[in-house]
């Protein structure tokens, strides 16, 4: 489904062309990039050989689909300049904190309206991006909806009622995995560790960790029971967690943000 306009040419977008292209998926002539300041658009169509255009209106007219990646703040007013050129063409919003419902209130000339939340490790190939559809997609838009997506990670489509907490997971969640690395590392500095060894040793730790979980189907309570020994070490690390909270601290951090998506998402 060609030509592709990408409205925005942030990390993410650059991430879907990349894939994309990477995929052997078409010419990249037939996408047609275009930012608010020209520059990352620019780059991108020098890098990459994509088509760049001064302007979302003429992107979109050019477009047989397209995909918001702009910021949200900008899309009321840019949504006054693609009205007018939109003619059925479906819509993949990686836009946060916008719902389906203010993105067809804004663009009625679309067609299918699609909505999505795509998660840092994406720019990688190795995120997760739940998609939400307004309605059941044709055949054709939803092979182009798994195709823009599949070069970010793992995808599957979800009810746009859940994107909140797929926010609160997902979308924040690299965060508190970051920060629990750097609590790792700060752990074994404390320890005598020098800075680099110390996060080596908890970033393959965490890496690791997932790997097995994931290929071993199991309940991470039985991989975590595997490594305990009674009276031993790691005995004593989880007892000095479960003393401070770090399960429901974990669980409250993932429902704050669900709120303040929520929030966000109603202003």
């Amino acid at each position: 489904m060609t030509p592709i306009a990408f409205v925005g040419a942030g990390k993410m977008a650059t991430a879907m062309i990349e894939g994309w292209l990477k995929n052997g998926s078409g010419d990249p002539r037939s996408l047609i990039v275009c930012s608010r300041q020209g520059k990352s658009a620019e780059a991108l169509a020098d890098r990459l050989g994509v088509s760049k255009v001064s302007d979302a209106a003429t992107a979109v007219r050019m477009s047989a689909a397209v995909v918001l990646a702009c910021k949200p703040q900008q899309i009321a007013e840019l949504a006054a300049s693609l009205r007018p050129v939109l003619h059925g063409q479906p819509v993949l919003s990686i836009l946060a904190g916008t719902r389906l419902a203010r993105l067809r209130t804004l663009l009625p000339e679309a067609g299918p309206i699609i909505r999505s939340m795509p998660n840092r490790p994406g720019q990688i190939g190795q995120g997760v991006t739940p998609y939400a559809p307004e309605s059941t997609l044709p055949p054709e838009v939803l092979a182009w909806v798994e195709g823009v997506l599949s070069p970010l990670g793992a995808h599957f489509s979800i009810e746009e009622r859940h994107l909140d907490a797929v926010t609160g997971i997902s979308g924040s969640g690299p965060a508190y995995v970051f920060e629990f690395i750097a609590a790792l590392r700060d752990g074994g500095i404390a320890e005598g560790l020098d800075s680099a060894t110390s996060l080596r040793l908890a970033l393959q730790t965490v890496s690791g960790a997932a790997a097995l979980l994931e290929m071993s189907g199991d309940a991470p309570e039985i991989q975590r029971d595997a490594v305990v020994s009674p009276n031993g070490t790691t005995a004593a690390a989880l007892a000095r967690l479960t003393e401070g909270g770090f399960r429901p601290l974990v669980e409250d951090a993932v429902r704050a943000a669900t709120r303040r998506s929520r929030e966000l998402s109603s202003d």
